[in-house]
C-alpha cells in the first residue's frame, strides 16, 4: 500500500529521512489518508477533521525527532517553526472567520469580495507570517544549511496549515459527532485540508526559505545556484503565489474540483522544492570535500 504514493513525494518533503525509511513514512502517510477516509464514511466529519489537520503535522514532528535536525538547540528552534507555524495558523484561522462573508452580504455583494480576501489576500499574507519564525534561524550560523531553510520551512507550513484548519472549521466541533452532509464532498474537503493544501504551503515555504538561506547562508559563489529562483526578491512572491492560487480554488470549486486543483499545485511546489534540494545535496558534498566543485559549477570533462 506505501507505493501507492510517489517515492519523490517523501524524499522532497523530508529530505534528510535516511532512505530506508521512505517506505515507513509513505505507509503512515497512506494509513492516515485512509483513516481519514473511514472516519468520513462513519460520518464522523470532527474527528476525521482532526485526523486530517494532524496528519503531516505529526509525521513532520517524528521527522525531527528522527534525523536531530534541531542538533543542540531543539526547544527554542522548535518554538520558532512548529510552534510558530500553529500560533500563526490560528490567528489567521480566526481572522478568516472575522472577515468571513454572511449570507445575506453574498446576496447582495455577491462572492467577488469573498474571493479577494479569504481567497487571495489572507492566504498570500499568511504565507509570509508563518516565515517570519524561520527567518529568526536564518541569523544563527549553526543552521547555515540550505537544507537547514527547507526542514524550517516545510515544518513551519505543516504546523500552520493544521491549526488553521481546525481553527476556521472550529463550529463543526460543536455540532456533535455526526454533522449533516454528504460523504462524498466531506471526503474531498478532508482530504484536501489534510493533504492538498499542507503539500503547497509545505513545498513553497519550503523553497521560499531555501532561497533565502541560499542567498545569505551559503558561500557567495554559490548564491547563483538556482538562477533567478533562488533570489528571494523572486522567489518569496512566487512563493506566496503558489499558496495564494491554491487557495482561491476553494471559493469557486466544488469540494472535488479543489482537490483536483490542489493537486495541480502540489506537483508544482514539489517539483520546485525538488530542485532546491538538489542544490542543498550538492552543497552537504561541496561541504564534506572541500575540493570538489562549487554548487553553480559544470562537472569536468574527461581529460
Amino acid at each position: 500500500m506505501a507505493e501507492l504514493l510517489p517515492p519523490k513525494l517523501i524524499a522532497t518533503l523530508f529530505p534528510h529521512l535516511p532512505r530506508d525509511s521512505h517506505r515507513s513514512y509513505r505507509l503512515a502517510l497512506v494509513l492516515g489518508t485512509a483513516t481519514i477516509v473511514v472516519l468520513a464514511v462513519f460520518r464522523l466529519f470532527p474527528v476525521a477533521l482532526i485526523a486530517a489537520a494532524l496528519l503531516l503535522p505529526l509525521l513532520v514532528a517524528l521527522y525531527l525527532v528522527d534525523v536531530n535536525v534541531y542538533g543542540d538547540e531543539p526547544v527554542w528552534a522548535l518554538s520558532l517553526t512548529m510552534g510558530w507555524g500553529a500560533v500563526a495558523g490560528v490567528g489567521f484561522g480566526l481572522l478568516a472567520l472575522a472577515v468571513a462573508p454572511t449570507a445575506a452580504s453574498v446576496i447582495v455583494n455577491g462572492t467577488s469580495q469573498y474571493l479577494l480576501v479569504q481567497g487571495l489576500v489572507l492566504p498570500f499574507c499568511g504565507f509570509f507570517v508563518l516565515l517570519l519564525g524561520p527567518l529568526v534561524l536564518l541569523r544563527y550560523q549553526h543552521f547555515n544549511a540550505v537544507l537547514d531553510g527547507v526542514t524550517f520551512g516545510a515544518s513551519t507550513g505543516a504546523a500552520f496549515s493544521g491549526a488553521q484548519a481546525i481553527t476556521y472549521s472550529a463550529h463543526l466541533l460543536g455540532a456533535g459527532p455526526r454533522p449533516g452532509g454528504a460523504v462524498l464532498p466531506w471526503v474531498w474537503r478532508l482530504l484536501s485540508l489534510g493533504l492538498g493544501m499542507p503539500i503547497v504551503t509545505m513545498g513553497a515555504a519550503a523553497a521560499a526559505c531555501a532561497a533565502l538561506w541560499l542567498r545569505y547562508r551559503a558561500p557567495a559563489r554559490d548564491a547563483q545556484a538556482l538562477g533567478a529562483l533562488g533570489h528571494p526578491a523572486v522567489a518569496l512572491p512566487l512563493a506566496g503565489l503558489l499558496v495564494a492560487g491554491a487557495a482561491v480554488g476553494e471559493t469557486f470549486l466544488s469540494a472535488g474540483g479543489w482537490l483536483a486543483w490542489l493537486v495541480a499545485f502540489d506537483v508544482v511546489a514539489i517539483s520546485l522544492l525538488a530542485q532546491t534540494i538538489h542544490v542543498g545535496l550538492l552543497e552537504e558534498a561541496a561541504a564534506t570535500d572541500p575540493g570538489g566543485p562549487s554548487l553553480g559549477s559544470a562537472p569536468e570533462g574527461p581529460s
